[in-house]
């Protein structure tokens, strides 16, 4: 039987590596913050190679050139509406402006493994890929329930969809939240 993408990626990643999961929460621990994203059901994966003491790329040498050992916080593998989604996810309280290079070695990384899994057979549907900074200034009260009440999820004030780059055609900055649902998501996302 064939396996799809998401469960080739689940297969590859070693299970240490997997952000820990509660019902439909993926559960990102980063520093003293733990930060909540709701997927809709099962058909994702999450994971991250930034551990406290572990050098991301175990192969390279101990003092590799400046930012090429540099990774992002998270990855998040999804399906959405029968529509792939990677979303690349930094966190920072501070100096939110050092985040661009670590998502785009996310990126890089995310390119080389979906290029493994097209290459053998194991990519069955294309994904977006998605710049996410989670961005919690020291000084700002943080908002730990998932939003509710507006007319339109673009109504958020802390969720912005930023301009495209070079390497990203999509990229999202949410502010002071610690729980969020893919689906406030969604519809910055998919805004052309």
């Amino acid at each position: 039987m064939a396996i799809d993408t998401i469960e080739a990626i689940e297969k590859t990643i070693d299970s240490r590596y997997r952000l820990k999961r509660k019902s439909r929460d993926w559960l990102l621990d980063e520093s003293d913050n733990r930060i909540r994203i709701r997927v809709p059901d099962r058909n994702s994966i999450a994971f991250s190679l930034d551990k406290k003491n572990e050098r991301p790329f175990a192969f390279f040498s101990g003092n590799p050139p400046e930012g090429i050992a540099k990774i992002c916080d998270a990855f998040l593998f999804c399906i959405y509406e029968g529509k792939g989604y990677l979303f690349i996810i930094e966190v920072k309280s501070a100096h939110k402006e050092r985040s661009e290079k670590q998502l785009i070695n996310g990126k890089f990384f995310c390119d080389w493994l979906l290029s493994l899994c097209r290459e053998h057979g194991y990519l069955n549907i294309e994904f977006s890929v998605v710049s996410l900074l989670l961005w919690e200034p020291r000084d700002r009260e943080v908002t730990y329930q998932l939003a509710s009440g507006r007319r339109s999820d673009n109504e958020d004030p802390d969720i912005e969809r930023k301009p495209k780059t070079k390497h990203f055609c999509l990229r999202l900055e949410v502010k002071n939240r610690r729980q969020i649902a893919l689906q406030e998501l969604m519809s910055y996302v998919t805004v052309s």
